[in-house]
């Protein structure tokens, strides 16, 4: 499916999901216009969420609790500032851009590095391996999470800023064939802690007593490693920032 998606867009030379819905419909302007708001509608609290964790997430680091107001706030101005580099300024939409690729790629590296060093700090470090913190978890309570894996895959076809780098950002079709094993490769190894820490938040803080998308800040910082900390935090910097800049592209592009 997503190979002849590819090969639709690059056929018409379309430029976005929004240009790509409205070609179903003979280049509707009316569908394109009601997609692009749409979009704009929910990439907006999208890009808040983003924009309130880097800030939430900063203030946990350094330990001030009252310029989370400011600190966004900075953070959109530079943000900004990039999306425009980045982006915003090119004349031909629907040319490829590169260096955006280039610092997906590169911010995704820094997060898989990232997660994967605090989950070794806290499966061999906090707890004696995987064994040592799953028997300690034996006691507390679990609750299962439900997910609609039908919506997590509507995601990669709907979501415009997954659209534009699959398809927009192709250059050949090779790439795309390459994406089926490595996309979820990465997918497997930045997964892979995410069990072990959420489980050590729960044993080390129960209760609720912190929240649990902050456990990857949190627990460095319990155990005096703010270096580590620090390093997890720009992972998450580096991954937010990106994403918030290509909704911004999309969008701008719409």
């Amino acid at each position: 499916m997503l190979l002849r998606i590819l090969r639709i867009t690059k056929q018409l030379n379309l430029t976005s999901i929004a240009d790509f819905i409205a070609c179903r419909y003979d280049r509707s302007p009316s569908i394109a216009a009601m997609v692009t708001i749409v979009t704009l509608l929910g990439t907006i609290p999208y890009i808040a969420l983003q924009l309130r964790a880097i800030s939430k997430s900063f203030d946990l680091l350094t330990g001030t609790y009252q310029s989370s107001i400011s600190t966004t706030f900075f953070v959109t101005l530079v943000l900004i500032i990039f999306s425009i580099l980045f982006g915003a300024r090119q004349i031909a939409i629907n040319k490829q851009n590169q260096g955006l690729v280039f610092a997906i790629a590169f911010s995704s590296i820094i997060k898989l590095c990232a997660l994967t060093a605090i989950g070794l700090f806290t499966t061999f470090y906090v707890f004696d391996g995987f064994h040592d913190l799953f028997a300690q978890h034996q006691a507390l309570e679990t609750k299962s999470i439900n997910t609609s894996e039908a919506n997590q895959i509507a995601t990669v076809f709907i979501l415009p800023q997954q659209f534009h780098m699959l398809m927009i950002e192709n250059h050949h079709e090779k790439e795309l064939k390459t994406a089926r094993w490595l996309y979820p490769l990465y997918l497997l190894l930045i997964n892979l802690f995410i069990l072990p820490i959420a489980i050590a938040g729960q044993n080390l803080f129960p209760g609720g007593s912190v929240a649990a998308d902050s456990f990857v800040l949190t627990i460095p910082l319990f155990f005096h490693q703010p270096w580590l900390a620090g390093f997890t935090y720009i992972g998450g910097l580096a991954a937010a920032t990106s994403m918030i800049i290509v909704a911004t592209i999309v969008l701008s592009n719409m």
